[in-house]
Formats: structure tokens, sequence, C-alpha cells
């Protein structure tokens, strides 16, 4: 089985897929490590990696091709493997044949004091960080792709509000969905 999950920044993907992934023991694909194996590959490593992404958005053509890359990468991953989980915000769009998919929301407030706690900072920065990161890749996206992750999620079997479940009531919910 190919379970995608996606998500808002600060909704809980990456705590999820790493509880789903040892509950189910599946392989996980988390879409920030191919990033950073691309960024690699164009000599690009460690903190330069950041710099890499956001100075490719100066030249779209050069963000496309970024792009087609790591889509290429999920896709090609995607064919050749059962019994896993990828991490993505946009992994159901560029998997469509995935046999689950899923997105995650919460309100900003929680995502924030979430980020906040994980990362040592204040709620107030962190929802500005957070809200910087969403609305850079929204407007990015949409450029490249020719839709709006956050709105279209038509492509989802299954949307969770994660403010309302901790980490293992989501697993159970994904379970359920697994199970049929």
């Amino acid at each position: 089985m190919i379970i995608t999950i996606g998500g808002l920044p600060g909704a809980g993907s990456t705590t999820v897929v790493e509880a789903l992934a040892k509950k189910l023991k599946y392989k996980t694909v988390e879409v920030g490590e191919l990033w950073r194996k691309i960024a690699a590959e164009e000599g690009i490593t460690g903190a330069e990696a950041e710099k890499f992404w956001k100075e490719g958005a100066k030249d779209p053509v050069e963000l496309k091709r970024l792009h087609n890359s790591l889509d290429r990468m999920q896709k090609d991953i995607a064919r050749k493997e059962k019994n896993i989980i990828f991490n993505g915000k946009l992994s159901a769009f560029q998997i469509p044949w995935a046999d689950l998919k899923i997105f995650l929301i919460a309100p900003l407030e929680t995502r924030a004091g979430r980020t906040a706690k994980r990362e040592g900072i204040s709620e107030e920065r962190a929802a500005r960080g957070i809200k910087e990161r969403e609305d850079y890749e929204r407007k990015e996206w949409k450029k490249i792709y020719g839709f709006d992750y956050v709105l279209d999620r038509s492509i989802y079997d299954l949307v969770i509000n994660t403010a309302h479940f901790d980490a293992e009531q989501i697993v159970k919910i994904i379970e359920m969905a697994v199970k049929g």
C-alpha cells in the first residue's frame, strides 16, 4: 500500500508519518530529504541548501526544473516500492495512484503553539514563520503546478484536523482507513 500524508506547515505530518510507519512497519519517504538530495547533486549542502531553494525561485525555469526532478524521484520510488508512506505536501498530487491520500490541517494558533514548543521560540514568531512559509509555498507552487495545495482538497481520501486528536488517535483513524 502506498500512503501519502501532507498538510499545512506545523499540522503534524512528520509526527504522524513516523508513528504510522512504526505501527504499520512501513518505509517512509521524507520529501524534504529528497530536496536535500537534489541540492547535494547540484553541489549545495548544509545551510546553503535553504538559500539555494529561495534563489531558485528567482528563476522560474530553474525552479520548475528542480520541482520536476523532485516529482520524478517521488514517482520512481512509488513505482518500485510497496508499503511506503510519503511525507510531502504535494505527494498526493504527484502520486495520484496512491492507495490512501491524507491531508492534515489545524488552526494557525495550534500549529504555532506546537512549532514554538518544538523550536523554543515565541508563538508569535512561530505564527509569523508558518504564515510566511505557507504564503510562499502557495504562491510559488500555484505558479508551477496551477493549483493551490491548501484549497484543492478534492484529491484527498481523508482530511484530519489534528487540533482535535493526538498522534496516537490520528494513527488509529488512519489505520481504520487502511483496513477499509
